[in-house]
């Protein structure tokens, strides 16, 4: 019998990969956690690594974006269309990271990567403080009629 017909669900070979699904990855998680093998142990190390890193990079990237109105003191408009790119994007990343606590909630249930969790939600506060920073000094500028709107949109 061929490796498709054990499967009923047929996957697109050029496609893009199977969605997401938040019960399977708990699942996942939860074997992780209560199935302490080597293995595993290596898997918790890499999240609580990622966690660390990803809370250094963001808060690296939010101290950047406090210093930005000092350095760009009168942006042109493609400045300032950069900087409201990033105020998007920069939301974007703020939403996903709390997806991303919720998603390992089930570390912290069992105790596992607390604090590296706790300073990646510090970390993403700080970017949420940085985002408003830049919305208030650019955002409301009389220069940029409408891009408050725009900003809503997005």
């Amino acid at each position: 019998m061929s490796r498709s017909n054990k499967n009923p669900r047929k996957r697109r070979s050029n496609g893009p990969p199977d969605p997401f699904d938040p019960n399977q990855f708990r699942k996942v998680l939860q074997n992780l956690v209560a199935n302490p093998s080597t293995l595993n142990v290596e898997r918790i190390r890499y999240i609580r690594w990622w966690f660390l890193h990803s809370a250094m990079v963001t808060f690296c990237m939010s101290k950047r974006m406090l210093e930005l109105p000092r350095k760009l003191l009168n942006p042109n408009k493609p400045e300032l269309e950069m900087i409201l790119g990033m105020i998007i994007s920069s939301h974007r990343l703020y939403e996903n990271g709390k997806q991303l606590v919720h998603d390992y909630q089930v570390l912290q249930e069992a105790n596992i990567a607390v604090a590296e969790i706790e300073d990646f939600k510090q970390a993403y506060q700080k970017l949420l403080e940085s985002i408003h920073y830049l919305e208030s000094v650019y955002a409301i500028s009389p220069d940029l009629l409408g891009i408050n709107d725009f900003l809503r949109k997005n």
